[in-house]
């Protein structure tokens, strides 16, 4: 692996059941292996996170967390306005040509 782009990420399972299920004791019915926030710690290629301010999915706090615990190079991607599903669509432009760049920028061959 060369690069890796994260989309509207989440931190873990047992944590997306807390944002989504808060009165419900799932968690702990949860496996444990679905823990991004730990596996991303061991990933040396360059990553850049995108995520909508205003996933109404996976909390853009979530997403922060995830580039917070990163080792660099690394690069967050904030769109303003943005859901979970639409971040292309509100991005625009921007959105295909920060991607392009980081892709150009990190030398990834296809």
């Amino acid at each position: 692996m060369k690069s890796l782009i994260l989309e509207s990420a989440f931190t873990s399972t047992k944590g997306m059941a807390k944002t989504l299920f808060p009165f419900m004791l799932l968690s702990p019915l949860l496996p444990a292996h679905y823990n991004n926030l730990k596996k991303i710690t061991r990933i040396n290629v360059p990553k850049l996170f995108v995520h909508g301010e205003d996933d109404e999915i996976v909390s853009f706090s979530m997403g922060q967390k995830l580039y917070q615990a990163a080792k660099a190079p690394k690069y967050f991607y904030p769109i303003k306005g943005a859901g979970h599903n639409d971040t292309y669509l509100v991005g625009g432009n921007t959105y295909f040509e920060t991607l392009a760049a980081f892709v150009r920028d990190s030398r990834v061959k296809f």
